[in-house]
């Protein structure tokens, strides 16, 4: 008894001592654990405060502030790196016609409306700026210059622009493709725009007008893949005018047609005009006329998440052997914020009137929701065009019905008699846009 109680002694000591070993292992392995952790932690910030030095010793600076940016030190110079993604599935509905055969009356599938890269800021002077914007084709991937152009700030209120880059003329086209209210830009913006053209600018902001003028090479002559050398343009010469006058608000307030929770009240007026002379002599390139005059004017108001967009546009094109012809346009677009900077219902009505053709009408319904803003969005729209797209599918100015893939609208009757036009077209567009 003796004995067993002597055992039970031993192997309780025993016990208390294998407890204490581990304990010491233990706290040994968190001891070593934590050095190494405390190690790699002070490497960090070392690392990091070698690149900052280093950054500081150069008088180099980086960072984002609505973009992504380098700059040096005193802001002589500076990069800014941005871009957006433009991702679309569309469902492009055309009634019931018998010919030519083969028609497929149901379109549907995806489509990368947009992908853009593009740089911006100035050089050695902040008075000197620049903008390089590098874009792919939507239909082969293709990677082509979209914009390029270099500015001067002559005085606080007046800059002169040369390069490529869109004449000033509808102000839809001049508000981003990524700040606007549909999927896309309407069928009216698409025939009577100018699009990128090539040439010099002279621009004047007060208070409460600007001014802006262009001398260039024609509508659409700064197209991708297009002929753009100066001898090969379609026009001996182009002249473009536009005058806005802010009525209330900011500036800044054209630069979208959302109006968000807290926007002061913003009135805005304004009209372009652009005259084009074709190409003409030995050399000529491409000439289908003889010279154009396209005008504009332009409306909208913001008040309490509430937006209301209006404009007008016509064209007298005179012909080499038809004659003229007068085309025209109105466009009425409104959106309101049921949810303040999240939820926007919107709608739009377009009226176009082609001289050889008939009258067009296209309603547009659709809503936004945003995430981010503009920066992360998406959009749902339906359109319905009430009448055939007949005219020339891609929208290129110049009489064009404003039937394009890069719509989700497509010509009705290419390839078939006008006996077997069909009476409307419904087009479903879902995108997601992201900016960065």
């Amino acid at each position: 008894m003796i004995e067993l109680r002597g055992a039970k002694e031993e192997v309780q000591a025993l016990r208390s001592e294998v407890a204490d070993l581990r304990a010491n292992q233990d706290e040994a392995w968190l001891n070593e654990r934590r050095a190494e952790e405390v190690k790699t932690l002070i490497r960090d910030v070392l690392s990091d405060a070698d690149l900052r030095a280093s950054l500081a010793g150069s008088g180099l600076t980086a960072g984002h502030d609505g973009k992504f940016f380098l700059a040096s030190g005193d802001d002589a110079f500076r990069l800014n790196l941005s871009g957006h993604i433009q991702f679309r599935y569309i469902v492009n509905f055309r009634a019931d016609v018998t010919s030519p055969v083969g028609y497929d009356e149901l379109e549907s599938g995806f489509q990368l409306r947009r992908t853009k890269v593009a740089f911006s800021g100035h050089i050695g002077d902040p008075r000197i700026n620049y903008g390089i914007v590098i874009a792919a084709n939507r239909n082969i991937s293709n990677v082509g210059l979209e914009e390029s152009w270099i500015s001067y700030k002559l005085a606080d209120d007046l800059t002169v622009k040369g390069g490529q880059f869109k004449a000033p003329f509808m102000r839809e086209e001049l508000t981003s493709s990524k700040a606007q209210l549909a999927v896309e830009r309407s069928s009216m913006n698409e025939t009577f725009t100018l699009n990128r053209t090539q040439g010099v600018q002279l621009k004047w902001t007060s208070e409460t007008l600007q001014l802006t003028g262009m001398i260039n090479d024609g509508s659409n002559a700064g197209d991708i893949g297009g002929t753009n050398d100066f001898h090969n343009d379609a026009s001996d010469f182009a002249l473009t005018g536009r005058v806005d006058t802010k009525l209330a608000g900011e500036w800044s307030q054209m630069k979208d047609f959302a109006a968000w929770d807290g926007e002061p009240f913003g009135a805005f007026l304004g009209g372009a005009v652009h005259y084009e002379v074709g190409e003409t002599g030995d050399n000529q390139v491409a000439a289908t006329f003889d010279d154009v005059i396209t005008w504009t004017v332009d409306g909208s108001v913001e008040i309490s998440r509430f937006n209301l967009y209006a404009a007008g546009a016509g064209q007298h094109l005179n012909l080499p052997a038809a004659g003229s012809l007068d085309h025209y346009g109105i466009l009425i677009q409104g959106g309101y914020m049921v949810i303040p900077d999240t939820l926007e219902p919107f709608a739009r009505y377009e009226w176009l009137d082609f001289e050889s053709e008939d009258e067009i009408t296209i309603i547009t319904l659709g809503v936004n929701w945003y995430h981010n803003k503009h920066k992360s969005k998406l959009t749902v729209d339906v359109v319905w065009v009430l009448d055939p797209l007949v005219g020339s599918a891609g929208g290129t100015g110049f009489g064009a019905d404003g039937a394009s893939s890069g719509l989700g609208l497509l010509d009705d009757v290419s390839g078939f008699s006008l006996s077997d036009e069909v009476d409307d077209q419904v087009a479903l567009r879902i995108q997601y846009q992201l900016l960065y």
